[in-house]
Formats: structure tokens, C-alpha cells, sequence
């Protein structure tokens, strides 16, 4: 099961040879699909990215290589991502977490929306953040009374003016999902819009399913479907 299931190169391509075959032939090149640590990438396509084809994480930080790569992150530096971009939730019914985002502005009157946005993932069950998400409020403003009012269902603060923090608050709940006992992250962005359209804060987070009982460093991550690219 799968956080990327990304087929392999060329068209109508057939699944990946069993152990020990000397690869697939097409349009006459040989394709070899080792992928000798079982993170996803071939053997061939860690090479070429500098990524060690005998080590799953090779920087160390908790995510795959292929997450990382799947993901537009460098799985050579462990600074990529940022720990605050990294959301985690347990995979049980009970399992939530919630995140709050602040961004200071200078209003004069004007309401500012934020808005939830899920990043497009293949996945075997067709699940992405928009599916675990259980909320997207305005949850206040610092100094309150430097607003009109607070829409937290809509997500709109109100008649902002003079120097104001912004409070908004997603939740995220595993609820009735369907456990897999492996780790798989989903991508999601949020962005904090102007009345008049203007965009005063975007950011992006991988929201990071795990296995009841395990960390980021101790749990073993979904496999890719399709065979390694």
C-alpha cells in the first residue's frame, strides 16, 4: 500500500520481474527494477539522485527516500522538510491531531479567509488529506478587539485593523480509515487570502500517518505499488 503509486517508465508497461531477472525490455533497452533497500526507488534511480540504493532514508530523517522525492523534498539534506511541516497522526479510531496557524497582519478593515487546500497523491485507496481532515476553523485574533468578528466555521476573521495576529486551526481525525500497519504521509498546503485576493501566507505540510505505537524513526513505511521507478 502505497503513499506514491507511480507505475513504471513507458507505456502499457508490464509489473517488475521477479528476483534475479535481468529486467524488461523496452523500445530495446533493458530496464532493471532492483531496488536493493525496498524504499521504492530503483537501485538505478538512487544512483543518479545521490541517494544511497542500500539505505531506505539516507539522510537519516525519518522519511523514505522515495517520500522525499515523491514529495518535491531533498532526501540528502535532514533538514528537508522542516519538522513543522510534519504533522503526525496514530492510525487507530481514536487517532487526531490539530494544528494551529498564525500569521501577523496590518488590516484596515479587511477580512481575511483561510483556506485548506489537499495536494495531489496516488493512493491505493484513493485517501488524501482532504479525506482526514476534520475541520478548518478561524479560531481568533490577537488583540481581539482589533477585529469585528470571528467566523470559525467559515474561516473569516472580520473587519481587521491595525496590527493583528491571525488564528486558524485545522483538525485532522483517522476516524473509520482503514488501518494499514505501515507509515504513509499525505500533502497538504495552507494559504491565508486578502478580501481583495491578495495572499498573505501559503505553506505546505505533509500530514504523516503512523502505526499505533510507532515513531517516524521505528515505523516501516508503506510500499509503493507498481514496483520501484
Amino acid at each position: 500500500m502505497s503513499l506514491a503509486l507511480v507505475g513504471c517508465p513507458g507505456s502499457n508497461t508490464p509489473p517488475p520481474p521477479p528476483p534475479g531477472d535481468a529486467g524488461l525490455v523496452i523500445d530495446g533497452e533493458v530496464i532493471d527494477f532492483t531496488d536493493t533497500d525496498g524504499d521504492g526507488l530503483c537501485d538505478r534511480t538512487e544512483l543518479m539522485w545521490g541517494t544511497d540504493p542500500l539505505l531506505v532514508d539516507t539522510d537519516g530523517d525519518g522519511l523514505t527516500d522515495r517520500v522525499e522525492r515523491d514529495f518535491g523534498f531533498a532526501p540528502l539534506e535532514p533538514g528537508s522538510p522542516e519538522r513543522g511541516d510534519l504533522i503526525f497522526m496514530t492510525e487507530t479510531e481514536s487517532g487526531s491531531v490539530q494544528l494551529g496557524i498564525e500569521r501577523i497582519v496590518r488590516g484596515e478593515g479587511e477580512t481575511y479567509t483561510g483556506g485548506f487546500e489537499a495536494l495531489p497523491v496516488d493512493d491505493l485507496l484513493d485517501v488524501d488529506a482532504g479525506g482526514l481532515l476534520e475541520a478548518n476553523l478561524a479560531s481568533g485574533a490577537i488583540p481581539r478587539e482589533n477585529v469585528f468578528e470571528v467566523r470559525a466555521e467559515e474561516a473569516q476573521i472580520v473587519g481587521v485593523f491595525g496590527r493583528t495576529q491571525l488564528v486558524y486551526e485545522t483538525r485532522f481525525a483517522f476516524g473509520r480509515n482503514v488501518p494499514r500497519l505501515c507509515a504513509r504521509a499525505y500533502p497538504w498546503r495552507y494559504a491565508i487570502k486578502r478580501d481583495d485576493g491578495v495572499l498573505v501566507y501559503l505553506r505546505r505540510f505533509l500530514l504523516v500517518v503512523l502505526p499505533q505505537g510507532r515513531r517516524i524513526d521505528t515505523a516501516e513505511w508503506c510500499v509503493p505499488e507498481g514496483g520501484c521507478i
